[in-house]
């Protein structure tokens, strides 16, 4: 089970009929807004850069939940669904525009799978493109068989993670029943000394 709960990546099985669209007949690109940390006024909207959530701000430009895709770092590629009215900041790229009604979880999804990270200018900082990202292909079923992958991909990471919980309670458990034990016997060999 530890070894199931390591290792699980979410796989969506590519049928042959499946057309293969470029992202960027999917949709249009930005990069997020300049925000440093000084500029950065605690607030309830979420702020994401390029490895995700990284703080709060009193303002936001999002209304609605989207993709930030990390632009430039170490993380660039990395892949994260945004909270409806947040910020995005320059180090991600986010989506401007749908040009084709996709499941926005799907297309997280494939998104990780193409690993962007690999098609990265490396110099002084690794950096991906919104046009390096919109010239990338993704299998594109129609919208019915996106909603079935996303909830079967859903069910597998709940699963996963109650496996994960349940696996981190026997942990305690043994743990627990070790430590009373050796607990007995350390205090069964003081006492006959």
């Amino acid at each position: 089970a530890r070894s199931v709960v390591e290792n699980y990546r979410p796989c969506i099985p590519i049928h042959p009929d499946w057309p293969m669209v470029p992202l960027g007949d999917v949709f249009k690109l930005s990069s997020g807004r300049g925000l440093t940390q000084t500029n950065m006024k605690e607030g309830h909207f979420s702020v994401y850069g390029g490895n995700g959530k990284t703080g709060t701000h009193s303002e936001y430009f999002l209304e609605t939940e989207n993709i930030v895709i990390g632009r430039v770092g170490a993380y660039c590629g990395a892949v994260h669904i945004t909270e409806p009215k947040s910020w995005i900041t320059d180090n991600g790229l986010y989506v401007t525009e749908f040009k084709k009604q996709i499941n926005l979880r799907y297309l997280a999804q494939v998104l990780v799978q193409l690993n962007l990270n690999q098609f990265a200018k490396v110099g002084g900082q690794p950096s991906i493109s919104q046009t390096t990202v919109c010239e990338r292909t993704i299998p594109f079923p129609p919208l019915t068989v996106q909603q079935a992958i996303v909830a079967e991909i859903e069910a597998e990471q709940a699963l996963v993670a109650a496996n994960r919980e349940l696996i981190e309670r026997f942990e305690k458990k043994i743990q627990s029943t070790l430590a009373r034990v050796w607990g007995e016997e350390a205090s069964t060999f003081v006492s006959a000394v």
